[in-house]
């Protein structure tokens, strides 16, 4: 049972480079191996190979392994520990993922919800507004006014406890 060497470069990878994510499989981060503050350390970990543009050194897993000090030469229970992390990791980033994924159908929701309430509270407000311009409406209709001052005070309520749960504020749903 012997592990790929894309599945060890991709173990040295995310072990000395924490924040690496790459998109297909590629990325550039900061070089490991000189002082940059741009990055310049390209890393392709479907074919197994490194390139700083900065400092000019490259290479493929095994010279990746060697810069890093990673031990080239692994018993089979080294490359069982390889697997267990890089499983771990491909665990870790479907758990991200998921939880995003979460995240952002109850944004959606949220502000679904917050659209609505917010265009019952202009309704409302333009019906207090009439019956602000028109103080002989609001005579004639004294529980109405009452009723509509009560609904949208409880609307702009809504709203702005909507508001602190998109902004993460206020938790639970």
């Amino acid at each position: 049972m012997s592990i790929s060497l894309q599945e060890r470069f991709s173990d040295f990878v995310h072990r000395h480079i924490p924040g690496f994510t790459p998109s297909n499989g590629r990325g550039i981060v900061l070089c490991l191996f000189h002082v940059e503050k741009t990055p310049s350390l390209s890393i392709d970990l479907e074919k197994g190979a490194f390139h700083c543009f900065g400092c000019g050194v490259g290479g493929g897993v095994k010279r990746f392994a060697e810069l890093v000090g990673e031990p080239w030469e692994s018993s089979q229970r080294e490359s069982r520990a390889a697997k267990v992390r890089y499983a771990r990791f491909q665990a870790e980033r479907q758990a991200r993922a998921i939880l995003e994924r979460r995240a952002e159908e109850r944004d959606k929701q949220l502000c679904t919800e917050h659209r609505e309430l917010y265009g019952e509270a202009l309704a409302a407000a333009d019906l207090l507004g009439l019956f602000y311009r028109r103080p002989d409406l609001a005579a004639e209709f004294p529980e109405l006014v009452a009723n509509t001052e009560r609904e949208y005070g409880d609307l702009l309520f809504q709203c702005t406890v909507l508001e602190g749960k998109m902004d993460g504020w206020v938790g639970g749903r």
